[in-house]
């Protein structure tokens, strides 16, 4: 078996694959998600109608996904959601996104839940899911008022885990936190599936 690297652009980091697939990875704000919702109103149409399993039914008529899109440029103008999404190196064309959804109560700035992993298709079984969660456990761990903390995908703990579910009422955490099985210190942790 060999092991291929690739790059992820947005991240900077390495990642391996069995089959790559050579992607940008990229922040969308909510003016670029407008313009390119044609090109994402299909990518959630193509995973709908393939029979993800995303909270609608297919098939995915046009105006529901540009409606779902719109909700989700409104919420990244918001500053609530964070959208990534892989594009072709040449064409641009989106083959996958993943958001990542932050809590707004006061007392959990250090919470976020991964939301609809989408990949077209045509780009799946060469790594792109791997790549951009990858991108998003990065992006969860930069400075800032949101910190992800783990939870439960499917039984499987996942992520890293905060000693309380809460800020408590000083406003301070100790900042431990455990991944995949390893105690670590420092400020924060990753992410929450949501599956």
């Amino acid at each position: 078996m060999q092991i291929h690297r690739l790059v992820v652009c947005f991240a900077s980091s390495t990642v391996y694959c069995r089959h790559p697939m050579q992607v940008v990875i990229s922040e969308l704000n909510a003016a670029d998600a407008r313009l390119r919702l044609p090109a994402l109103v299909e990518l959630l149409q193509d995973a709908v109608d393939s029979g993800a399993s995303l909270g609608f039914l297919a098939p995915l008529a046009y105006a529901e996904a540009e409606q779902y899109w719109a909700g989700v440029a409104e919420a990244v103008a918001a500053g609530h959601r964070r959208l990534l999404v892989a594009q072709h190196p040449t064409n641009h064309e989106p083959l996958a996104t993943v958001q990542l959804d932050l809590a707004t109560k006061p007392n959990a700035p250090h919470r976020a839940e991964v939301m609809k992993l989408l990949v077209h298709t045509k780009a799946r079984r060469q790594g792109l899911g791997r790549q951009l969660l990858v991108a998003l456990e990065q992006l969860a761990q930069q400075p800032g008022p949101h910190h992800a903390r783990a939870g439960y995908a499917g039984g499987r703990r996942v992520g890293a885990a905060l000693p309380a579910h809460a800020v408590p009422a000083g406003g301070h955490h100790s900042g431990l936190r455990q991944k995949r099985g390893r105690r670590v210190a420092g400020h924060g942790g990753v992410l929450q599936a949501a599956v």
